[in-house]
């Protein structure tokens, strides 16, 4: 249940800018399970791969103490699918140990022992890293985590709908996807597909110059990139056209 209160109408519009030589970031991993820990793979995109060198692309495997405990260059990773100019790269630590369960362990990429900004993540709370590309740099927590009660066969993974890692956010345990887009993610600059459900219950209680709005998020696989909320002291509201951009 999402609730805002609100004096008046305010408009939002988030951009991000890549700075980035490579747009490239990392797009899944699993690194606990129930049971014996199985398939903890770790997934990087990468936009136009074929302008760069798969070799100078540089995985590094943190401790919570930001020490490298593996490395792994994308020239071992597995190819996946390519959706439009984004291809998909994988690996499957368990036969090198696997991804250590945290807490407050993390991974971060880089290209020719340059560190990609952005890209030095970490699950179960911060590290700072003391060696490696990411050296002296603190980590960014994605959020969730893989308790050893998930289900195997699941991952941790971005979703939602864009062109860089700053588009997106980190969705919990959910089936795993290596290789191909996660769930509910699209990569795209347009409008999103058409969402598999919509906001319900939407409430708007006046009081003097407040009102609070309530509503019940949409579920489903396709969730919508944003809502957006018009408020007008006229009778003028006009709903906007499905697939329509409406302007900032």
């Amino acid at each position: 249940m999402k609730k805002i209160t609100t004096l008046g109408v305010a408009l939002l519009a988030l951009f991000a800018l890549n700075l980035q030589g490579q747009n490239a970031w990392i797009n899944e991993f699993h690194y606990d399970n129930t049971g014996i820990d199985q398939d903890e793979i770790l997934e990087v995109i990468i936009e136009n791969p074929g302008t760069y060198t798969l070799s100078l692309f540089l995985v590094d495997l943190y401790r919570d103490v930001g020490t490298i405990y593996n490395s792994k260059t994308l020239d071992n990773f597995t190819v996946g699918n390519t959706v439009g100019n984004f291809t998909f790269y994988y690996f499957n630590f368990t036969t090198e140990g696997g991804i250590q369960n945290g807490s407050a362990d993390g991974m971060a990429l880089s290209y020719n022992g340059t560190h990609i900004s952005g890209q030095l993540l970490s699950y179960e709370g911060t590290l700072t890293a003391t060696e490696g590309a990411a050296n002296g740099l603190t980590s960014v927590d994605v959020g969730v985590s893989e308790p050893s009660t998930t289900p195997i066969g699941e991952s941790l993974q971005l979703t939602g709908n864009g062109t860089q890692y700053s588009d997106f956010s980190w969705l919990g345990p959910a089936t795993a996807t290596a290789g191909a887009l996660n769930n509910g993610q699209t990569l795209s600059s347009g409008p999103l597909p058409e969402p598999t459900n919509y906001p319900t219950a939407f409430t708007a209680s006046a009081a003097g110059n407040m009102i609070d709005l309530s509503w019940t998020d949409a579920i489903g696989a396709q969730l919508p990139g944003a809502y957006i909320i018009f408020i007008s002291d006229q009778d003028n509201i006009v709903a906007p056209d499905d697939g329509t951009p409406v302007a900032d």
